[in-house]
């Protein structure tokens, strides 16, 4: 239920902000999540709010998402109080019925530098990455009321406004997806990609179309953990996982030249054979970089649980690195600090 009826437990001001104020708010089956909200509204310990939570799209247009108020994290909106009992589903009276869910964009490793040192947020990360499969960026969002919607990077697709066959695709293997279906939205993201889809690379040789997954978004939270991710995914010929490639530690404050010839030095070799199609397909051929995932402190990329990364960090610190013969801009290196 992306909107619904749930319990004020918690109420305060917020600390840094004296228009500001913030609550938790409980589910009917004890779900909780704090809200950062205006004074438009007022809420005490006991009242029944419509909160719209993350992932959902209001019909105004407005898009629910993790957002950080003044340090503190918000994970819904408050729309206003009701006197509905607990646990009322008012999606269909406050949201709408379709809509598109972009993923968000994957900067440059330069383009993030610039951006942290003109905001002066310059602190230690752990990164994991992943092979960028050369093909099309997609994704299927799947509803708790058994709605499955797929989309490209910019608009929701449909049999009759497809692109490279993916909507139908997904079309054909709807009861595949309805085994997917649950208590929340979820949306898978991945590469459509393969024979048909791009020209020139390893991808283009493996004689089908595959959609090859790299993370699902749980509310306002993407699971980027390949394990969990398989775990998830029911078996099916042309549904796949990339898995994590190599990790690094970087010090946005103290940035080495050693590591960034290392990360240089690991899309040079995707570039030369794309380690994702010779592991799944054993063939060899031209791969077209790679996407560097921050991690949150203290996380296991061997672990068994799923690992989360916050929408509006994963947006503050993902940076991708392409090949030569997949640059647009031509720099020398494609990890580069100050590029010329």
């Amino acid at each position: 239920m992306p909107v619904s009826v749930m319990k004020v437990t918690k109420a305060e001001k917020h600390p840094n902000a004296d228009s500001l104020f913030v609550y938790s708010m409980t589910s009917i089956d004890n779900f909780q999540t704090q809200i950062v909200a205006n004074s438009t509204n007022l809420y005490e310990v006991g009242d029944h709010a419509i909160v719209a939570q993350l992932g959902s799209k209001l019909k105004d247009g407005t898009y629910i998402e993790e957002a950080k108020i003044r340090g503190l994290v918000s994970c819904g909106m408050a729309i206003g109080k009701t006197d509905l009992p607990l646990g009322t589903d008012l999606t269909d009276e406050h949201c709408l019925p379709v809509y598109h869910v972009s993923w968000p964009d994957i900067e440059l490793f330069s383009t993030l530098v610039r951006s942290i040192r003109e905001t002066n947020t310059e602190r230690k990360l752990s990164y994991v990455s992943k092979v960028k499969l050369h093909g099309t960026n997609a994704a299927i969002q799947i509803h708790p009321n058994g709605d499955i919607i797929c989309q490209s990077r910019t608009e929701i697709l449909s049999l009759t406004k497809d692109y490279k066959g993916f909507a139908k695709w997904v079309s054909d293997n709807n009861e595949y997806f309805q085994k997917l279906v649950g208590k929340e939205l979820v949306i898978l993201y991945g590469e459509w990609c393969g024979t048909g889809i791009e020209k020139g690379v390893a991808l283009s040789q493996i004689g089908k179309k595959i959609f090859a997954v790299f993370a699902i978004q749980y509310g306002g939270m993407f699971d980027i953990n390949p394990k969990t991710i398989r775990n998830f995914l029911p078996e099916n010929d042309n549904v796949y996982v990339i898995p994590f490639f190599h990790s690094i530690h970087l010090d946005f404050a103290n940035l080495l030249d050693a590591q960034i010839q290392e990360m240089n030095s690991w899309v040079r070799d995707v570039e030369a054979c794309d380690p994702f199609v010779k592991e799944f397909f054993n063939i060899s051929g031209l791969g077209e970089g790679l996407v560097f995932y921050p991690l949150p402190d203290n996380v296991d990329i061997n672990s068994e649980d799923k690992i989360l990364i916050e929408r509006s960090f994963y947006k503050d610190y993902v940076f991708k690195a392409k090949g030569e013969k997949h640059k647009v801009a031509k720099h020398k290196d494609p990890v580069q600090i100050d590029p010329e």
